[in-house]
């Protein structure tokens, strides 16, 4: 079994460049992952545990407020990563935006229905 995969397997798992693309803006903690990515907290724990393999994303130590906390920043490999797909991010990131706006109508029809089986 192996124990990393590499870049292009990572790639095609959900959620890969949503992560790079949010690390291309600014490192990020988890809970800042979390808040801004539509993943579950153990996908998105695997998909940065995952993206340390092929080296394309690393831990940075950081203070707040006087409080130690743990940045994910991209290296220099997940930047030449990001940059390959630079050309399809807008797109990429124009879909995501429409899924989430049809998740939405999704709940609220959902929501309605409900009501409708209540009366």
């Amino acid at each position: 079994m192996r124990s990393s995969i590499d870049e292009k397997e990572f790639i095609r798992k959900k959620g890969s460049l949503d992560i790079l693309f949010q690390l291309d803006k600014a490192p990020k903690s988890f809970s800042e992952l979390e808040e801004v990515l539509r993943l579950s907290p153990n996908t998105l724990a695997s998909r940065l545990k995952e993206a340390r393999k092929p080296t394309l994303i690393k831990e940075e130590l950081t203070r707040e407020n006087g409080r130690a906390k743990i940045k994910y920043v991209l290296t220099e490999k997940g930047k030449k990563v990001v940059k390959k797909f630079e050309s399809i991010r807008k797109e990429y990131e124009k879909i995501q935006k429409e899924i989430a706006g049809l998740e939405e109508q999704l709940k609220e029809k959902e929501e309605l229905l409900r009501k409708l089986l209540v009366r």
